[in-house]
């Protein structure tokens, strides 16, 4: 599985390219509109891990984040 948001997904696409261009027998590019750079397992405090890190803003909202830690998850 491939993560990106929005403004990764050139990068990804290359990862993408090299992934078809290797076959590589199975992915999926998953783009999330309102997600940071940052996935928390589901249930992780997005307060936590969007505000309070210490390292930065990895950006997306606190919706798009706790939306996208929940959807992605097996």
């Amino acid at each position: 599985m491939i993560y990106s948001p929005p403004g990764s997904v050139i990068c990804q696409s290359v990862t993408e390219d090299r992934l078809r261009a290797n076959d590589h027998p199975e992915f999926e590019h998953l783009i999330y509109e309102e997600a940071s750079h940052l996935i928390d397992p589901p249930y992780y405090s997005m307060q936590d891990s969007v505000e309070s890190s210490g390292i930065g803003s990895f950006g997306g909202s606190l919706a798009g984040n706790a939306f996208v830690s929940d959807d992605h998850w097996p």
